[in-house]
C-alpha cells in the first residue's frame, strides 16, 4: 500500500473490508498494523481535506472496526482522526465512540465543535 495513490489505496481497503465480512482475514494484527501506518505515515498521511483521501480515512476506520482488534492502536487511531477530522470524519468517529461506550459529549467535543465556529468566524 506505500505507492498507491489514495483512490486506489480506498479501493484495496474497500475490497479488505469485503473479504472481511464474507470470510474473515487470517491475520487482522497484521491488517491493523498496515492499515495504521497508512493513517499515520509520515509526511503522506491521507487529510480530510481531498475526497480521496477522506474515504480512505473512512474505509479504513470502518475496517479496524469490523476485524474486531479492539486494542490501543485501534482507539489511538479513533481519537488521532477525531482531533484531526473534519466535521463528517468527527461526527463518523463520535458513532463509533458511542458503539463502544466513549462518550464524547464532554468538553472535547464541546471544544472542537467551538474550534470549527471560531473557524468559520475568521475565515
Amino acid at each position: 500500500m506505500k505507492e498507491s495513490d489514495f483512490k486506489h489505496k480506498t479501493d484495496m481497503v474497500r475490497a479488505l473490508l469485503t473479504l472481511q465480512r464474507e470470510y474473515g482475514l487470517p491475520d487482522v494484527e497484521q491488517v491493523q498494523k498496515a492499515i495504521c501506518a497508512q493513517l499515520a505515515s509520515e509526511g503522506n498521511a491521507p487529510s480530510c481535506v481531498d475526497t480521496d483521501q477522506k474515504q480512505f480515512i473512512l474505509l479504513a476506520l470502518q475496517l479496524l472496526q469490523t476485524m474486531g482488534v479492539y486494542n490501543r492502536n485501534f482507539y489511538a487511531e479513533l481519537m488521532v482522526q477525531f482531533v484531526d477530522g473534519d466535521r463528517d470524519i468527527r461526527y463518523a468517529r463520535n458513532k463509533r465512540f458511542i458503539l463502544f461506550s466513549i462518550n464524547l459529549k464532554t468538553s472535547v467535543l464541546k471544544s472542537l465543535e467551538m474550534f470549527d465556529k471560531l473557524q468559520e468566524l475568521v475565515s
